[in-house]
């Protein structure tokens, strides 16, 4: 759920007026593309009316109560009797709102009245008005699907899958009546299928590497889902109820998206705030800051000889690329400026290359490993295709190896590619334990010990395994710790803790040991609590490269897109017919 989100609904009229005066609902996705936003306070997923004119949401204050934007009106009004809502969905003539609350499915009419309760219901997962208006058909966590008739009654269940949620009807022949919805069997292997209710038949349509979010059918010929902060569309015929070509991204800025039935796409764009980097020293003294021009900067790794810095940016857009800033000039080379979502960089040992994690759209989405040259040049080395995320977390000194997170729900390990003699890369497990998360691998400078952080005690600590044998662990933190950074001559070691980063003394020359530990400074807001290394420090443990906060951060905002297929024409010239 989405919470915390305080804003005003502010919405052009005359801007709502022309979006309503150029609707075309009898050519879905034919025509000019049509866009705006508004800045909702809400709590949950929106939902848009099957005939495009209102979005519905949870807003306000927890516990929340239904708020209806009417696209023509520049303010929303609030819902009486909806307390709690989650998950509303509407009925085929816009004229309704279902929703749980209080251990209920009810609904209330949309221009007003009283709210009717349908039936119990624990662990209200989505619900989906049946085409004709006679029955709602509703996901509850852990035991599957159930129908309910639309006037209430005791619901029935009609999918034993336990883990299906939020299921849509796709347009069809009321006989047929074909359900649309998410299936898994473990978190983040997660698979979108169709399930005919008149015959039982249920068929996989897509298997996406990853969590899917509220897959619908759009009628421009797509069923169109969320996937990490991206929305996709994959073309499907409602003829053959299965995919027609290769999905492909729509914008790698949304989430949650839903559908009306003239193809108006709605989605939220998470608020963000503005990241650039910045120097400090050893107290948090500031001796420097690099203006960027992104919205947002993350994951600064320091080039070997300490003059350039590669960084993921983030423009507008919330496209994700690999940049590399010199830092004396703030100038900034492109590596990566493709659709793919990219992460992680790390840098070859004599500074010619970056390897970092790509999501690249012909491989589906999921994390590989590859490298290219620093100044954006040549082609693109692929070093290893994994089926699920991995992560390049640090390059060796003697360019052999490379350590990788890879990520499973609930876990992470580190793997390292290895450089063949023959060429190419070999793949070789380091830290495997399936009753935690091992990430954040770090190489000392001799290449003989590795700083991770790793969950084994409970909650994450600081860790330093020999390399590659996996001897120790030796735990450097003492309460709790992550993000470690070596001092480039091996003898302090440099961790988060909360807000604070701490240095601590160690010694690699013969064996491996521990002294005194230091708290350098605080940074509210430079050491996030997202994944992945936030800063990085200097060959000589004098200066540290932070990303911070500037300004104040973006609102949240609800995008709504019209003909939104028309962007994407040409891409669907090449899709499989």
């Amino acid at each position: 759920m989405i919470a915390g989100i305080a804003a005003a609904v502010v919405i052009a009229a005359f801007l709502a007026g022309w979006w309503l005066r150029s609707r075309e609902p009898a050519h879905p996705g034919r025509g000019r593309v049509v866009k705006f936003s508004f800045t909702p306070e809400l709590l949950g997923p929106p939902a848009i009316s099957p005939d495009g004119r209102h979005l519905a949401y949870n807003g306000g204050a927890d516990p929340g109560i239904l708020e209806v934007q009417d696209l023509d009106r520049d303010q929303p009004r609030r819902i009486e009797g909806t307390v709690g809502a989650v998950w509303p969905f509407w009925s085929p003539d816009s004229n309704f709102i279902g929703f749980a609350a209080g251990s209920k499915l009810k609904k209330v009419p949309l221009h007003g009245g009283q709210s009717v309760s349908l039936c119990g219901v624990d662990g209200f997962n989505g619900g989906a008005w049946s085409p004709d208006g006679r029955s709602i058909v509703f996901a509850v966590l852990g035991k599957g699907l159930y129908e309910v008739p639309a006037s209430g009654g005791t619901p029935v269940r009609i999918a034993a899958h336990e883990r299906a949620e939020v299921p849509r009807f796709l347009p069809a022949p009321a006989s047929e009546r074909t359900l649309l919805y998410v299936e898994w069997d473990e978190p983040g292997e997660e698979r979108i299928v169709v399930h005919s209710l008149k015959s039982g038949k249920r068929q996989i349509v897509a298997t996406p590497p990853g969590i899917i979010q509220l897959p619908q059918y759009s009628p421009t010929g797509h069923i169109l889902y969320g996937f990490r902060s991206e929305i996709w569309a994959l073309p499907f015929s409602l003829s053959t109820l299965r995919a027609t070509g290769d999905a492909f991204l729509v914008t790698s800025a949304g989430a949650l998206p839903t559908v009306a039935n003239d193809g108006t796409l709605a989605f939220l764009v998470f608020g963000r705030e503005r990241r650039q980097l910045a120097w400090r020293d050893r107290s948090g003294g500031q001796p420097g800051a690099i203006e960027l021009p992104f919205r947002q900067v993350w994951m600064p790794r320091l080039s070997p000889d300490g003059r350039r810095a590669a960084v993921i940016t983030e423009p507008e857009d919330g496209q994700w690329d690999v940049g590399i800033v010199d830092l004396s000039s703030g100038l900034v080379t492109r590596v990566t400026s493709d659709l793919a979502i990219d992460d992680r960089p790390t840098w070859s040992p004599n500074g010619d290359r970056v390897a970092y994690s790509s999501g690249r759209v012909y491989n589906g989405g999921a994390m590989d490993i590859v490298s290219r040259p620093a100044d954006g040049s040549g082609g693109v080395e692929e070093m290893l295709d994994a089926p699920q995320d991995a992560f390049a977390e640090d390059w060796s000194a003697d360019g052999r190896n490379i350590l990788v997170g890879k990520a499973g729900f609930g876990r992470a390990d580190l793997w390292f590619p290895r450089r063949k003699d023959s060429g190419g890369w070999g793949e070789v497990p380091f830290l495997v334990n399936p009753g935690s998360d091992q990430f954040d691998g770090n190489f000392s400078l001799d290449g003989r010990y590795v700083a991770y952080e790793s969950n084994q005690s409970g909650r994450y600590e600081v860790y330093v395994r020999q390399f590659p044998q996996g001897g120790g662990p030796w735990q450097v933190s003492a309460n709790g710790g992550q993000q470690p950074r070596w001092r480039r001559d091996g003898g302090e070691l440099y961790y988060v803790e909360g807000h604070d980063l701490l240095a601590v003394e160690v010694t690699t020359s013969l064996a491996f040991s521990i002294g005194t530990r230091k708290r350098l400074f605080t940074c509210y807001r430079c050491f996030t609590e997202r994944r992945g290394h936030q800063y990085d420090v200097a060959a000589d443990g004098r200066r540290f490269l932070v990303t911070v906060p500037v300004g104040d951060p973006s609102k949240p905002v609800i995008r709504v897109v019209q003909n939104w297929l028309e962007e994407f024409r040409d891409r669907q010239k090449h899709s499989k017919q």
